[in-house]
């Protein structure tokens, strides 16, 4: 399988994905795959001039392409771009203005999702007679730098490998799923003698 390709989003992306409704729009096709504006506003409660607004933002930004498969001139699907969106380079964190593109940018994707995240697992819990078909795993680990490396590599690999190996699945009997992988250290790292 060929690697996935990865963008690093730069400060003017990140700038566009600094919106609540921007980010909920970037999530909700990430998650349920590409839609138009007017089922964005059923979705979101918005108006559907307000969510072809944004649309056309991120696309502007090349957060998100049309769907050539579908659509015509009054209706455009929009869908995320093939391969993995890296938020908080190195490079684009360097300056104040990256810096705080990447900060709003990340604090309101992770507060959306963890809200998005809790709202499925009350519905699910409020459900007990259906299949339970979710995997919850909790683990904390004690890793060197080179450790922690392999580790998130071998986890994006399956993800990347399974991704491209279902995107155009057509299965009826396919049901989506949301994958989120966090790797976060628990605690501050040790300080070195000279930082001391």
């Amino acid at each position: 399988m060929a690697e996935q390709q990865m963008r690093e989003l730069d400060t003017a992306a990140l700038r566009a994905l600094g919106h609540p409704l921007r980010v909920r729009i970037f999530d909700i096709l990430s998650r349920e795959g590409a839609q138009t504006s007017s089922s964005l506003s059923e979705v979101t409660g918005e108006s559907s001039g307000s969510t072809s607004y944004h649309l056309r933002i991120l696309a502007r930004a090349q957060l998100i392409e049309e769907d050539p498969t579908r659509g015509n001139a009054r209706e455009r699907w929009r869908m995320l771009p093939r391969g993995r969106v890296l938020v908080g380079s190195d490079e684009t964190s360097a300056t104040p203005a990256g810096l705080a593109a990447t900060q709003l940018a990340l604090t309101e994707l992770y507060r959306q999702r963890g809200e998005w995240f809790l709202r499925t697992l009350q519905e699910r819990l409020a459900r007990p007679s259906e299949q339970w078909d979710a995997h919850l795993t909790f683990a904390n680990l004690s890793l060197t730098v080179p450790q922690y490396e392999q580790l998130a590599a071998r986890l994006q690999a399956i993800i990347d490998e399974v991704t491209e190996d279902t995107r155009d699945q057509q299965d009826a009997d396919a049901v989506r799923y949301s994958i989120r992988l966090d790797i976060l250290p628990s605690q501050n790292p040790p300080r070195t003698r000279e930082g001391r």
